[in-house]
C-alpha cells in the first residue's frame, strides 16, 4: 500500500502568558499600599508522534482533555510535532484518535501547580499498528446430503434431506497486519486481496486421506482472490486465525493444514495456541492454504435387523405374477445424545456428514413374484426384514447414536391347499 505524504501549512502557535494588567491610577483603597502582581503559572504539553515504522505522522489530531471534560486540540506538523499550552495545573488525558492505520493512543498525565515554574511535559508517542480484518465470519454446521439406498430388489434415489435443527456455529476471525504484502519468486505482491472460503469436509479441498476417527468439523481456505497460486508464497506479516470454541472443548481439538506436496492434511502444532479460559484456538502463520479444526471420534458398531411392514403378506390365486407391497427405510436415524449441548452439536453434525442425512424416510417397495397362482387353492405368504447398523459415537465428552439402514430382503413361500374326504394324501 503506497502512502502519500500529506503536505500541510503549519502555523506557529503564539506562546502567551496571562498577565495581570494594573491601572495607571491607583484606587483610593490601594493608595499608599504595596500590592504584589498576581500571576497564575500555566503549563504545556508537547511532543512528537511517530508510526511503528519510525516515520513521523503529519496532520494528526491530538486531544488533551481535563477532568471537567474540556478538550484542547492540536495537529502535528510535517515532523509529527505538536504543542498545546496555556493549561492549568491538574490531571489531563492525552489522546491520539481516529487514525485509520493505528490504534488510538491514550495516556493520563499530571501537570504542575501554581506554586512552581510552568510545567512542560514532552511526550514521544509511537503508535501501534492496527490489524486489517480479512474476514469475521460464522461457519454454519453442514446440512445433510442425498444418496442411494439398495434393497435386494430396488435401487432408489433418496432425495430426503434433513436440515440440521441445531443452531450451532463457530465464529472465526481472520486478521493480518495492515499493509501486509506477500512475496513469490522474489516479486512483491501488493495488489492482491486475501479471501476466505469455508469448507466442511476434506474432500472439498483434496482427496480424503484420513480415517473415520479423524473428524473434520469445518475448515477454511485462505487464498488470493485473483486465483494466483498460494504455494510457496510467504506473507511478510503473519495471518492470525482465531476460532471461538466452547472453552470445555478447546483442549480436545487440534488443527490440520493441507500439505500441498502430498495432498494430505497434517497436524499443525507450531504457531497454534489453545486457550481454554478464553475459549479460543489461535493459529499464527505466514502461509496461506487450507486449515481445518479437528476432533477425534470413537466409533462402535453393531449389526441389527428389524421386521418389514408388508401390506399384503398373504396373496391367494388365481393371479399371475403377484406383487408384494412393503415399506422399507432409508437414511440414518439419530438416537438421543448425551453430554453438553455444544459438544453434542459438533458430534451430531459430524454424523450427518458421514451418513448423508439425519432422518429416516419410509419408502414404499414392490416385489413381483414371477409365478402364476392358477386357483384359489394356491397362495403366497411373504415376510421381510431389513438390516441396519447401530453406531455409537463418542467425542468431546459427549455421545450420540445413529441407526443406519441398509438392504431389505423379501422372503416368501408358495403353498397349495388340498381337500380330501378321508384317508391319507401324499404330496
Amino acid at each position: 500500500m503506497k502512502k502519500g505524504l500529506l503536505k500541510v501549512a503549519f502555523f506557529g502557535l503564539l506562546l502567551g502568558g496571562l498577565f495581570t494588567m494594573t491601572s495607571c491610577h491607583e484606587s483610593p483603597a490601594a493608595a499608599g499600599t504595596d500590592t504584589p502582581e498576581i500571576r497564575e503559572v500555566l503549563n504545556t504539553i508537547s511532543g512528537t508522534i511517530l508510526g511503528s515504522d519510525g516515520i513521523a505522522i503529519a496532520n494528526q489530531t491530538v486531544q488533551v482533555t481535563d477532568v471537567n471534560g474540556t478538550v484542547y486540540t492540536a495537529r502535528t506538523d510535517a515532523n509529527g510535532y505538536f504543542i498545546i499550552d496555556g493549561l492549568k495545573a491538574g490531571s489531563y488525558t492525552v489522546t491520539v484518535p481516529n487514525n485509520p492505520n493505528y490504534v488510538d493512543f491514550s495516556k493520563t498525565i499530571e501537570l504542575g501547580n501554581a506554586n512552581k515554574t510552568g510545567d512542560v511535559q514532552v511526550l514521544s508517542i509511537v503508535m501501534t499498528k492496527k490489524t486489517e480484518v480479512i474476514a469475521n465470519i460464522s461457519l454454519e454446521t453442514g446440512t445433510a446430503g442425498t444418496g442411494e439406498e439398495t434393497t435386494s430388489e430396488t435401487v432408489l434415489n433418496n432425495t430426503d434431506t434433513d436440515v440440521n435443527a441445531d443452531d450451532s456455529k463457530i465464529d472465526v476471525n481472520i486478521s493480518v497486519g495492515a499493509g501486509t504484502i506477500a512475496s513469490a519468486g522474489g516479486v512483491n505482491i501488493t495488489d492482491e486481496t486475501i479471501v476466505v472460503t469455508p469448507f466442511y469436509d476434506e474432500s472439498a479441498a483434496t482427496t480424503r486421506a484420513t480415517s473415520v476417527t479423524s473428524a473434520l468439523y469445518y475448515g477454511l481456505y485462505i487464498h488470493f482472490a485473483s486465483g494466483r497460486s498460494i504455494q510457496n508464497v510467504t506473507l511478510s506479516k503473519p495471518i492470525t486465525i482465531t476460532f471461538d470454541v466452547d472453552g470445555s472443548l478447546v483442549n480436545s481439538m487440534y488443527v490440520k493444514m493441507l500439505n500441498f506436496n502430498n495432498g494430505t492434511f497434517e497436524r499443525l502444532d507450531n504457531g497454534v495456541e489453545w486457550n481454554a479460559a478464553a475459549g479460543k484456538i489461535t493459529i499464527t502463520t505466514t502461509k496461506l492454504g487450507y486449515f481445518g479444526l479437528y476432533f477425534d471420534v470413537n466409533e462402535v458398531s453393531q449389526n441389527a435387523e428389524e421386521k418389514l411392514t408388508i401390506s399384503n403378506p398373504s396373496i391367494t390365486g388365481p393371479v399371475a405374477n403377484p406383487t408384494v407391497n412393503y415399506i422399507y427405510k432409508v437414511g440414518a436415524k439419530l438416537t438421543t445424545g448425551v453430554g453438553g449441548a455444544y459438544a453434542k452439536a459438533f458430534l451430531k453434525n459430524w454424523i450427518i456428514r458421514q451418513h448423508g442425512r439425519a432422518s429416516v424416510a419410509s419408502i414404499p417397495g414392490k416385489y413381483t413374484v414371477n409365478v402364476t397362482l392358477p386357483s384359489e387353492n394356491w397362495s403366497i405368504y411373504a415376510t421381510g426384514k431389513q438390516a441396519f447398523t447401530k453406531y455409537t459415537y463418542t467425542s468431546l465428552g459427549a455421545s450420540y447414536g445413529a441407526d443406519v439402514y441398509g438392504a431389505a430382503v423379501i422372503s416368501y413361500s408358495i403353498s397349495e391347499r388340498r381337500t380330501h374326504s378321508g384317508g391319507i394324501v401324499n404330496d
